[in-house]
C-alpha cells in the first residue's frame, strides 16, 4: 500500500492578510454622490490592523483619505485604477467597529455595511500533549483567518511557518504540520496575527522518539544507484548499477547486498557488511516539495541526516567527491524508497544521483521460529502449501496485496516466536525475552497475557478456558500499550465473557479491580471471586461479525492500568 498519506498536501491558502476578498460588500450609502464619488464594494469587512482593504467604486483616484472606526484616517492610499484603491488598516481603530468613510475634497461617502473588527482567539488544541515530527496539529477558535504565521521552537532557533504552508486555514480552524527541525521537550507554539501580535498556545511535549515514516530496516534494491536528469528523472536515467563490488568501492562495506540501514525513531543506523555500525540522526520534512518543469511534484519531501548518511551517500564526481547529508525524497511506499541529490544551483536536466532501497524482508520457513522483527517490516512465511486457508492474526500481521504469504508486521519492534499450528491453520505469536516467553516488567514493558472463558484464536472453538498453556499473548504496540482484536461470534462470544489479563504466560501476577479500570460501556472489571475478570456489562450483547479491539494501557504504571474497548 502506498504511503501517499504520508505525503501531506500543502493547501495554497489565500489569507485575509493578503487582502483577498472574503466578505460581501455593499453599495454606497450616499446615492446622491454615486455618479461622482462612491463605494460599490469593499473587502474584507472584518479587519485587523496591518491588513489590506480593497475599495471599489467610482472617482476613487481623487480620494485623499480613508477613515476607519474611531475617526482614524489613512492618507497613504495605493491607487490601482480610478475605480479601485487599496489601504492598510491603521492602528488604533475602535474595537467596536463602525463606519468606513472615504474623503475627496469636500465630498465624503460612507459605506453602507459597517467595518467589524477581528479578534482571533484559540479555543482548543489537539493532540493536547505529546507530539512528534510530522504530527498534525488541529487548532480551533474564532477569527482564525487573521493568523498569518506559526512559530515553532527549533533546534537552531525559531521555525517560522507562513500561512500559505498551513495544511488548512479557515475562520474557525487551523491545521499545521510539526516541522522536522523541532526541538524536543516542553515548549509552546506562537501564532502571529496580521497586526504582529502573538498568541501563545498551550504547552506541548515535543518528542523526537516517535516513529518516523521510514521506520524499519532497508537494503539495496536491484537497481541501486546511478545518475540521471535533475527534476526530470525519477530513477537513474543515464547510468545505474546494482549492489556489489563496483558500488562498494565508493564507500567500503556499504555498497554490497549485505549492508543495510535502520530508521528507528529519530535514529539512523548504517550497518556495514563487516558488522560495524555507524549511528546518527535523521529528520524528514514533507513540506520540501520540488516541481518538475511541467509543474508536477518531483520531490515529495526532504531527508536530512546528521553524523551519518545513507548507504554509499557520496557525490562521486572526480574532484568533487563529498559525503551527502541532505536528500530529495522522490518516492516512498511501504517497500520502496527513492532518494536523489544534486548540488546547489543545478537546473532541470542537470546531473543528479539516485539511491533506490527496499525494505528488508524477514523470511521464516521453519517453525517455531525465533526472530527479531520491526513494526512495518515485511515478513514472508514460507513452507505452508495451503496458506489461503489459514487465519491471519490482525494483531501481528497485515496481508500484502498480491501475495499469499507476505505480510507486514503490526506490533512494535522486538523479539518474537512464531508458531505454525497445522491443525487449526493459524500462526500464533509470542513476545520473547532472553529466548523465553516474556513477562510484564515493573515499568510496564514486556508482555501481557490473556487467560479465561469466552475467547480463543483462531476461533472460539479453540476457547482458552482457564488453561494457562493456551494463554494468548497480546500484541505490544509501544508506549506500554497492548492489544488483542477479536471478532464477535468468531474469536469472542457475543453474550458472555469471563477472562483476565496476566503478567506472565501462566498463573501468577494478574490485574485486579484496583489495578485495572475501564470506562467502557461494553465491559466491566469484576470484583470478589471474579476480581480483575473482564465481563460484559448487563444487557450488553456484542454485534456478530464485528471486530472489537481491547487495549490495556500501562503508561500510567502497572497499578494504574486502563482498559479501552473499541468497536471497529
Amino acid at each position: 500500500m502506498k504511503k501517499n498519506s504520508l505525503i501531506y498536501p500543502i493547501a495554497l491558502l489565500l489569507t485575509f492578510c493578503t487582502g483577498v476578498a472574503v466578505s460581501s460588500c455593499e453599495d454606497s450609502k450616499d446615492d446622491a454622490m454615486s455618479e461622482g464619488l462612491s463605494i460599490k464594494v469593499f473587502s474584507p469587512t472584518k479587519v485587523m490592523e496591518g491588513q489590506e482593504v480593497m475599495i471599489t467604486g467610482t472617482g476613487l483616484d481623487e480620494v485623499t483619505s480613508v477613515e476607519f472606526p474611531g475617526e482614524v484616517s489613512v492618507t497613504d492610499i495605493r491607487v490601482i485604477t480610478h475605480n479601485d484603491i487599496r489601504v492598510i488598516v491603521p492602528a488604533g481603530i475602535s474595537p467596536d467597529g463602525g463606519d468606513l468613510i472615504i474623503h475627496a475634497g469636500d465630498q465624503s461617502v460612507t459605506a453602507r455595511v459597517p467595518v467589524t473588527i477581528g479578534n482571533p482567539s484559540v479555543a482548543t488544541l489537539s493532540p493536547g500533549d505529546k507530539v512528534g515530527i510530522g504530527a498534525e496539529l488541529t487548532i480551533t477558535g474564532t477569527d482564525m483567518e487573521f493568523f498569518e504565521e506559526a512559530i515553532f521552537p527549533g533546534t537552531e532557533g525559531d521555525i517560522r511557518v507562513a500561512a500559505i504552508d498551513f495544511i488548512r486555514k479557515s475562520t474557525s480552524l487551523l491545521k499545521l504540520r510539526v516541522p522536522a527541525a523541532i526541538r524536543s521537550g516542553r515548549a509552546q507554539i506562537r501564532l502571529v496575527t496580521c497586526a504582529g501580535n502573538e498568541v501563545w498556545l498551550p504547552e506541548l511535549h515535543f518528542v523526537l522518539d516517535e516513529k518516523g515514516p521510514f521506520e524499519g530496516e532497508w537494503i539495496w534494491a536491484s537497481s541501486a544507484w546511478g545518475n540521471g536528469a535533475y527534476l526530470v528523472d525519477r530513477i537513474p536515467g543515464w547510468w545505474s548499477t546494482s549492489a556489489g563490488e563496483s558500488l562498494d568501492e565508493w564507500a567500503p562495506g556499504e555498497g554490497v547486498a549485505e549492508a543495510s540501514m535502520v530508521f528507528s525513531g529519530p535514529t539512523l543506523i548504517k550497518k556495514l557488511s563487516d558488522g560495524t555500525e555507524v549511528e546518527g540522526e535523521y529528520a524528514v520534512d514533507l513540506t520540501k516539495i520540488k516541481k518538475d518543469p511541467d509543474g508536477n511534484d518531483w520531490a515529495i519531501g526532504q531527508l536530512v541526516t546528521r553524523d551519518v548518511n545513507v548507504l554509499c551517500g557520496v557525490w562521486p564526481k572526480a574532484g568533487e567527491e563529498h559525503d551527502i547529508y541532505t536528500y530529495d525524497i522522490i518516492e516512498f511506499t511501504d517497500d520502496r524508497l527513492v532518494l536523489a541529490y544534486a548540488p546547489d544551483g543545478t537546473e532541470a536536466w542537470g546531473e543528479a544521483y539516485f539511491w533506490i532501497f527496499e525494505r528488508k524482508v524477514v523470511k521464516v520457513s521453519t517453525y517455531p521460529a525465533d526472530v527479531d522483527l520491526m513494526e512495518g517490516q515485511p515478513v514472508t512465511l514460507e513452507g505452508i502449501d495451503d496458506m489461503e486457508d489459514w487465519w491471519i492474526d490482525p494483531d501481528f500481521f497485515a496481508s500484502i496485496e498480491g501475495s499469499d504469504n507476505k505480510f507486514t508486521f503490526q506490533a512494535m519492534d522486538g523479539s518474537y516466536r512464531i508458531y505454525a499450528d497445522h491443525t487449526l491453520n493459524y500462526f500464533a505469536v509470542e513476545v520473547l525475552s532472553g529466548g523465553e516467553p516474556a513477562t510484564l516488567n515493573d515499568d510496564g514493558t514486556g508482555a501481557v497475557w490473556v487467560i479465561g472463558d469466552g475467547i480463543g484464536k483462531p476461533s472460539n472453538a479453540n476457547n482458552i478456558g482457564w488453561s494457562d498453556s493456551k494463554a494468548i499473548c497480546m500484541a505490544p504496540l509501544g508506549g506500554k500499550k497492548y492489544r488483542i482484536t477479536l471478532v464477535a461470534g468468531e474469536q469472542i462470544n457475543t453474550d458472555a465473557i469471563n477472562f483476565k489479563f496476566f503478567h506472565q504466560k501462566g498463573w501468577g501476577g494478574g490485574f485486579q479491580n484496583n489495578t485495572l479500570s475501564t470506562s467502557s460501556n461494553l465491559v466491566y472489571i469484576g470484583e470478589g471471586d471474579d476480581n480483575g475478570n473482564v465481563k460484559l456489562q448487563p444487557n450488553v450483547t456484542l454485534e456478530s461479525d464485528t471486530a472489537y479491539e481491547f487495549v490495556v494501557d500501562l503508561s500510567g504504571g502497572i497499578n494504574n492500568a486502563v482498559l479501552t474497548v473499541t468497536q471497529k
